[in-house]
Parts: structure tokens; C-alpha cells; sequence
């Protein structure tokens, strides 16, 4: 059974609509329209990117938009994204990061690996790197409009060598010990074709996002891995967890690959 504290960290929840969530980015300033779409939803993850290009950096866009949805809604949950993997750009904490580059990167075949040809990764076999990280998410965690943080990339750690996975694991576990009782934590965890399908990740997190469900993998047919998706799905929701389900035209089915050719919101519209 649920405490009362446990209770009032989530976000509200009923039956009487179909529960839904929202994630989203914008690199400049929300419009008042659009901030009273967002305030709409129980819960919202102010994605990488949000309002650098306005306010300076993603910590101060964030928290823009954070105020500004808490005046119109202040039962909405506003959490804040981190990538676990990832330094994506428009942070301002990505000034130290790069300060420590030489050491905090992760590198491959002697020189600094680069994401996509972009981005640098985390070297979470690093202390310094891990401090640094948890750092970052409690101070956006302790802003009064901020009601917790979002871990993305999870599931990318175990693509990594077993110092990098258990850097990992006590970088997030010193998140949540620091993190106040209240404050959500999340993360892109959950996924059928991980070791446990990532279950073990639900130990220190409230919930978690859901995506990929629909892909299958390693020539696996679609109806086994869906099935297997929504078992990892039902175990989640068992524990008492929040499950952020994702789905868009390219979930469903062997079809769901026809959505990229819709070029227009009404295009996609008729075709779904």
C-alpha cells in the first residue's frame, strides 16, 4: 500500500479519460497557446533543446517553461530531461564537461568517440563525470517548479563495458539518495529486448518511459516481441510504477513503417 507521501509526488491519475502524458521540445520561447496546451496534461518531460535559443541555455529555457506551466496548472508535474549517455547540446552545464573533455569523453581507438559524428558521450567510468552529472540534475531538481528528473539513454548502457554500466548504476542511485523524497525520477528504461527487459532499473526509479515496444529485434516476428513488450509493460505497472507509454503510426505493425511516408499532419491523419 502507498504511503500518503508517495501519493502526493505523482502525478493525478483517472480513469474517466484515457490517462495521458506529454514530452516535448522547443528551442525558442513557448507561445501563451502553447503553454496552455501543455498545462493541459498531468504530467510533462521538458525534453534536450527546450528554449537554449531564448533564455541561454536549456536549464534557464526549462525553468521558463516550468513557471509559466505552474501558474496556468500547478498540479501539472514539470520534470526535467537529462541523457544519462549523451551531452547533448544547449546546456549550460556542458561548460564544465567540456573543460574536462579530455578525460571526461569516451573515447575509441585513442581519440574522443563522437555520437552521430556530433555529440560526445559521458564517460560514466569517470567519478568526476558522474559528480558532475548528479550535480547538474539535483540543481534543477531543487528549482520549486522543477518536480523531478528524467534519465534517458538507459538502455545505451549496456551496450558499454562493465565499468561503464556500474558507473552508471551508482550515478543513478546517488541521484535518487540525493533527490528530496518527493521529487519524481524517471527514465527510459524498460524494453523487452534488454537482459531482464531493464526491470532491475525500476529498484530506483518511480516509473518509466516506454518505446520501441513495436520494433522488433534480432528477426524476432512482431506478435512474439509485442507480446513480450506488454508483459514488461503489465510487470511495470505491478510494482506500482508509472508506465510512460509511447506510441506513434510506426508502432503498430508491419504497416507502421507506411507512416514515414505521410508528409502532412492531414495526410498522416486520413492514413491512421
Amino acid at each position: 500500500e502507498r504511503s500518503q507521501d508517495t501519493k502526493s509526488k505523482l502525478p493525478s491519475f483517472s480513469w474517466d479519460i484515457v490517462p495521458v502524458w506529454l514530452r516535448v521540445r522547443k528551442r525558442t520561447a513557448y507561445s501563451k497557446d502553447e503553454i496552455a496546451q501543455i498545462a493541459r496534461y498531468p504530467l510533462v518531460v521538458f525534453e534536450k533543446a527546450n528554449g537554449h535559443t531564448a533564455y541561454g541555455d536549456v536549464e534557464s529555457g526549462t525553468l521558463a517553461a516550468a513557471r509559466a506551466v505552474k501558474k496556468t496548472s500547478s498540479t501539472t508535474k514539470v520534470v526535467f530531461y537529462f541523457n544519462a549517455v549523451i551531452e547533448y547540446g544547449g546546456y549550460r552545464a556542458n561548460k564544465e564537461f567540456e573543460e574536462n573533455v579530455e578525460k571526461w569523453a569516451v573515447r575509441k581507438d585513442g581519440s574522443i568517440f563522437k555520437f552521430k559524428d556530433r555529440y560526445n558521450l559521458h564517460d560514466l567510468a569517470q567519478p568526476g563525470v558522474r559528480e558532475w552529472w548528479v550535480r547538474t540534475a539535483k540543481g534543477m531538481a531543487d528549482q520549486p517548479e522543477i518536480d523531478g528528473v528524467f534519465i534517458d539513454a538507459i538502455c545505451k548502457v549496456n551496450l558499454r563495458s562493465n565499468a561503464y554500466r556500474d558507473g552508471y548504476s551508482k550515478m543513478a542511485r546517488k541521484l535518487r539518495d540525493d533527490l528530496d523524497e518527493n521529487d519524481l525520477l524517471l527514465g527510459n528504461a524498460i524494453r523487452a529486448s534488454e537482459p531482464n527487459s531493464n526491470l532491475d532499473h525500476l529498484e530506483y526509479l518511480d516509473g518509466s518511459y516506454c518505446e520501441r515496444w513495436g520494433v522488433p529485434m534480432n528477426g524476432e516476428s512482431y506478435e512474439s516481441y509485442v507480446a513480450k513488450s506488454i508483459k514488461v509493460m503489465t510487470e511495470t505497472v505491478a510494482q506500482g510504477k508509472i508506465l510512460l507509454f509511447s506510441a506513434g503510426p510506426g508502432a503498430y505493425g508491419r504497416e507502421g513503417s507506411l507512416a514515414a511516408s505521410k508528409r502532412t499532419p492531414d495526410e498522416m491523419h486520413r492514413w491512421m
